[in-house]
């Protein structure tokens, strides 16, 4: 089972492999939340089934007895609702959570489900680049995507700091609304983007671009921030955000510049 959030421009993202439990004529079901999505009031998204005889799980397996079919329909963005809020209720047992690096995951870690989860000062600098030579433990990342090791600290790019946190006021929970902010270093004559995205899985990531922001408008340290939802399940998720030099048009989820930084943040959803 896979979905896309742009019907016209499909990237099909995997949700659940299933085998059916006999012969004849079964039901098979899978859910997902549907992302949300800043672009047209309307937009069509697609869920795809492929039926595959054996081989390895694929969007388009195309072998001789394997089945592929879409289905597409409109999302709608909600726009214009007025709502009276107040603040979300205190949560007993969920607290803010401070990320540790994790040698074997090779990134800062919240394994303690929270309300948030904060990298603190793990991700400041870049690569070899940092208030004390280096970032510790660069480069970060669950995949070993490395950063690029030209420039020095706080005259070119650098990510120093990331923080998810949820917005119901409660811990981490499968269909939450997430908040997500890089501290990021920049200065605007090095045109830098920052690209955010996320993995319901860290054993296999698969990154799912979530947006872009421009993150030169100004000299010195600054927070992007980026909203999202957790809309696939899994216990340990991961955000990376990916700090590039270069066009708008040359998002990547590992850009490899000389003077590009890329990290993860991994925390414990329920």
């Amino acid at each position: 089972f896979y979905y896309t959030d742009d019907a016209s421009n499909p990237n099909w993202i995997w949700i659940q492999t299933i085998q059916p439990p006999r012969g004849g004529l079964v039901t098979l079901k899978a859910s997902y939340i549907l992302p949300s999505h800043r672009r047209l009031n309307e937009i069509n998204h697609a869920v795809r089934v492929n039926y595959r005889y054996k081989g390895n799980r694929s969007p388009c397996s195309g072998s001789s007895y394997d089945e592929a079919d879409d289905l597409v329909f409109p999302v709608l963005r909600k726009t214009g609702t007025t709502t009276t809020t107040s603040s979300p209720p205190t949560q007993i047992g969920y607290n803010k959570q401070t990320a540790a690096f994790d040698v074997t995951l090779g990134a800062p870690s919240c394994t303690t489900i929270g309300t948030t989860c904060d990298t603190g000062a793990l991700l400041d600098g870049r690569g070899r680049t940092g208030s004390n030579g280096r970032e510790p433990n660069f480069p970060n990342t669950l995949d070993g995507c490395k950063d690029g090791s030209r420039g020095k600290y706080h005259k070119h790019g650098s990510i120093d700091r990331i923080v998810v946190k949820s917005e119901n006021g409660s811990g981490f929970a499968v269909g939450d609304q997430i908040t997500i902010e890089a501290t990021v270093f920049t200065r605007k004559r090095d045109s830098y983007y920052a690209d955010f995205y996320y993995s319901p899985d860290i054993t296999a990531a698969n990154w799912i671009f979530i947006g872009e922001v421009y993150a030169s408008g100004s000299n010195g340290a600054k927070v992007l921030s980026m909203n999202s939802n957790l809309f696939l399940p899994g216990q340990l998720q991961a955000i990376r955000v990916n700090l590039r030099q270069g066009d708008a048009t040359g998002k990547s989820p590992c850009s490899g510049g000389n003077r590009d930084d890329v990290d993860d943040i991994v925390f414990a959803v329920q």
